[in-house]
């Protein structure tokens, strides 16, 4: 069975001026909708609005309805078939960041469940990429009671400074015992497809496209 694991889901607003992000884990009872907290939608600057747009993995679109209720935000229609066909499983992890000034939609970038298993990422108050220069950036990391995981400020940061745009393929590779240091490269920017999603996937690493 595929999973997905840790999921970019990129939540964009055209009036929100920070980054803000959001991390859960997909729980039996998401197999029809996603609840995402009202403070993070509230931050994101996505208001009432009544539909948001996802663009998947590869590339697809799905219109999303949201239904709000006083802690939260639930994207209901055109969530199941969403994890359908993006292959998402009980025990993935999906990673929800706002990007200021670009409307209201939404990018996935699939990361392997193994990968953010063998990494720990769960266990750890933080994690750091690194790349062949030695250049480093720290993405903080918190878990809940319920174990869903919140990933802090530090990705739109590493895409801004890696100059990182669509349809760019990356490399992430973790090595044992350096603890929760994920080493990063760029495979591609002109044959990003090749790649594909990420899941054929070489040990303790994973491609990725950007999308």
């Amino acid at each position: 069975m595929h999973g997905l694991g840790a999921q970019e889901v990129e939540f964009v607003s055209g009036v929100t001026p920070k980054n803000v992000s959001y991390v859960m884990v997909v729980k039996g009872y998401n197999k029809y909708f996603a609840g995402i907290p009202r403070c993070f939608t509230e931050e994101a600057g996505l208001g009432k609005v009544s539909m948001v747009m996802i663009r998947g993995p590869k590339g697809g679109m799905w219109p999303m309805m949201t239904t709000f209720s006083s802690k939260q935000v639930l994207l209901s229609v055109g969530w199941s078939e969403f994890l359908h066909e993006n292959e998402i499983v009980i025990g993935d992890t999906l990673l929800f960041e706002h990007v200021p000034n670009t409307g209201h939609l939404i990018h996935v970038h699939s990361v392997p469940a193994s990968f953010a298993k063998e990494t720990s990422l769960a266990e750890e108050p933080s994690t750091v990429i690194k790349d062949s220069e030695g250049r480093k950036w720290e993405l903080n990391i918190l878990v809940d009671a319920k174990s869903n995981v919140r990933l802090g400020a530090g990705w739109s940061q590493f895409v801004l400074e890696n100059k990182l745009e669509a349809g760019d393929t990356i490399s992430f590779q973790h090595i044992p015992n350096t603890g929760n240091v994920i080493y990063f490269k760029i495979i591609s920017k002109a044959r990003a497809a090749n790649y594909g999603d990420g899941r054929n996937m070489r040990k303790n690493g994973f491609f990725t496209k950007l999308t």
